[in-house]
């Protein structure tokens, strides 16, 4: 728990020095950031967001400092880390660089199909690593864009006998909204 708390408040001291415009700071982060590039494991992970932050807001180079935050996000297999990388490209002090971050995430049309393929052939996995709050989650967000009848029958036949717990309620309405068929009230 110490280390923890030592942890975060190392993180905020760094934060606040930044904010605070201490050049120090910024180029000891872009100094951390291109290490990173070249070594990822030498950014210890309580700082990695912290660091992506500082460099996106105070690079001369922001479009070179774009580059390396997407393939972070595509091969990581960590959600923090995709977080971090989240994160930082909505930084960017740029416009421009803004609306690329949000064209590079927007979902494709099949975007939705394959990720909840993904989920239905990882669903073990995903109850196993998480919470039942964070699988009610990416449920949620796999099924967001269901609008067909069938696609909406296929959730609910998959979702027979697999463990639902407190995310029911959610993923119900879920549908609902995006097929707007189903009732929107939990299942007794």
């Amino acid at each position: 728990m110490d280390q923890e708390l030592t942890s975060n408040f190392r993180r905020d001291v760094i934060a606040m020095l930044a904010a605070a415009n201490d050049m120090a700071v910024a180029a000891q982060a872009s100094a951390r950031f291109h290490t990173a590039v070249a070594a990822p494991a030498s950014l210890s992970a309580d700082l990695r967001s912290i660091v992506y932050s500082i460099h996106v807001r105070t690079t001369s180079e922001p479009d070179a400092a774009f580059e390396h935050p997407p393939p972070v996000f595509e091969t990581s297999v960590f959600i923090e880390e995709k977080l971090h990388v989240l994160g930082a490209l909505g930084r960017f002090p740029s416009v421009e660089l803004k609306t690329r971050a949000l064209e590079w995430a927007a979902v494709a049309a099949d975007g939705s199909t394959v990720t909840w393929e993904y989920v239905q052939a990882k669903w073990d996995a995903l109850s196993a690593q998480y919470s039942q709050i964070v699988v009610g989650c990416i449920l949620c967000v796999s099924i967001a864009n269901c609008q067909l009848e069938q696609a909406a029958a296929a959730v609910e036949a998959f979702l027979v006998g697999h463990p639902q717990g407190a995310f029911a309620p959610r993923w119900r309405c879920s549908l609902k909204i995006s097929a707007q068929w189903l009732p929107c009230t939990p299942a007794m």
